[in-house]
């Protein structure tokens, strides 16, 4: 079996400074685009097609300046393709980040919109995992919706790597439910799982979470989940037969 890793780093910035600064960052994004657009449009290419059939002569000189004319007129028409597909892109960015800054505020929150905006920000099904969240009608939750964002994003980061490379698409199955003033939230994965040698063992070993997309570790995660008075457990009934993470979290009077 492997143990979790010990290894942790310094602090993360507060995830609302984050958004905010990602929100900058794809907008100035979205202001270049738009200059690189505007210069293809009026591209000097569409200039030389005005010139170019009344130069007199139809010899080599003109059949290779034509050819070479149709070349550029190609290579502009599939940038500003491009163009217009990366701009799509960072108009669904900001409006993710928008929401993410919404979920990050202080005050009560929708479980069910935080983990939403996690699956999104995480880009599980772009890998052939499928999604399935039970929705049942909840209460708010009076905590801080955006480490609980960060939180979701290293489990479904680690559900994502254990699932990598395996014959059949992967599921990942959320269950949310309240108990008394208190939530739980499950995330079952189907990925490899680990060896329960002496019978199920809740908190057990597992393979280290690499936090390659969320910045997490399991013992960072494990420490921001405490910082939310919470706790979080984890098992798995054999190899290959994937792996349970249960997160506790308090009610308004913890």
């Amino acid at each position: 079996m492997t143990s979790p890793s010990l290894s942790s780093t310094s602090p993360p910035e507060p995830v609302e400074f984050l958004l905010h600064d990602l929100s900058h960052r794809v907008g100035s994004l979205g202001v270049v685009t738009e200059d690189v657009q505007r210069r293809l449009e009026t591209s000097t290419i569409t200039t030389l097609r005005q010139v170019l059939p009344a130069t007199p002569g139809d010899g080599p000189r003109q059949q290779a300046a034509q050819a070479l004319l149709e070349v550029l007129e190609e290579e502009r028409r599939l940038s500003l393709e491009d163009l217009a597909l990366i701009r799509l892109q960072v108009r669904h960015l900001r409006h993710v980040l928008r929401r993410s800054l919404t979920v990050a505020q202080a005050g009560p929150v929708s479980l069910l919109e935080v983990i939403d905006e996690a699956v999104v920000l995480a880009d599980i099904e772009r890998h052939g995992i499928k999604v399935h969240c039970d929705r049942p009608t909840l209460p708010p939750w009076h905590g801080d919706g955006g480490t609980l964002l960060r939180i979701l994003l290293a489990l479904l980061d680690n559900a994502r790597a254990a699932m990598a490379d395996l014959p059949v698409p992967g599921l990942i199955h959320i269950v949310v439910a309240p108990h008394g003033d208190r939530f739980t939230v499950s995330l079952t994965d189907t990925g490899r799982g680990w060896s329960t040698e002496g019978g199920p063992q809740p908190d057990g070993p597992r393979p280290a979470m690499t936090g390659a997309g969320s910045g997490l570790g399991l013992v960072s995660c494990q420490e921001r989940v405490r910082a939310l008075l919470g706790n979080l457990r984890w098992s798995s009934p054999g190899p290959g037969r994937g792996a349970t993470f249960i997160l506790e979290l308090p009610g308004a009077s913890s």
